[in-house]
């Protein structure tokens, strides 16, 4: 038998990431070997349980960990072996489409077999200081997503209620509107002078058409 020129680790390991655990495989023997000694071993995705899979990986040298990118949880994984490991993420279509369907432990199995003959096409993985600025940029999206149903939400109430503010102001979430709804929910009186203390610069001139617009009988109190 022909032997195989392009393996390029002694000991590698391929991970089959899952939700609660991870699935381990790890491959050790001589590069010029066909046939490596396999270690098969599951762990829990925990804290306790990560630690103790990067120890069993490093109990066997090993030189490189692959695993497939399966939504977010090779996240936890990565953080916890990048600092003592080579590591390669990969996109889960590109193993299927040469291991076809297999059980979790052939898939890991399968990893780390692409990983030692240098099968495997790794994904780009941006810097920790990189991934983390993207967490905050999707955290900030989902929150200004967020503030602008309520805002809609405020609206949609106003307008329902008889409340026309937003004919005299275009932005009723600006410091004038703002201090106008405060006076709203606390129940203050709103007369030409009230409104006149709370309101700034071009509003002023209209503050008839902003007391005139906050006259209303609520529905809420029918």
């Amino acid at each position: 038998m022909t032997e195989p020129v392009n393996v390029i680790y002694t000991s590698c390991a391929g991970l089959d990431v899952h939700q609660a655990t991870v699935v381990a495989c790890l491959l050790h023997g001589k590069l010029t070997s066909t046939r490596p000694k396999k270690e098969l071993k599951t762990f829990e995705t925990t804290q306790k349980g990560l630690s103790q899979l990067a120890e069993w990986l490093t109990g066997f040298d090993c030189q490189a960990v692959a695993m497939e990118s399966t939504g977010g949880y090779w996240q936890p994984i990565w953080h916890v072996l990048e600092d003592r490991f080579p590591l390669i993420l990969t996109n889960p279509q590109r193993i299927k489409g040469i291991t076809g369907h297999k059980t979790d432990k052939i898939d890991a199995r399968w990893i780390a077999g692409l990983l030692r003959v240098d099968l495997i096409l790794a994904s780009f993985i941006p810097s920790e200081s990189i991934r983390e600025l993207r967490d905050l940029m999707r955290t900030r999206k989902h929150l200004v997503a967020d503030r602008n149903r309520k805002k809609n939400r405020v609206q949609k109430i106003l307008q329902t209620a008889g409340i026309k503010l937003t004919t005299c102001i275009a932005d009723i979430f600006g410091k004038s509107g703002r201090a106008l709804l405060d006076m709203l929910v606390n129940g203050e009186v709103l007369t030409p002078a009230t409104v006149e203390k709370v309101v700034f610069t071009s509003l002023k001139r209209k503050v008839p058409l902003i007391v005139e617009a906050l006259n209303f009988t609520s529905i809420f109190n029918k």
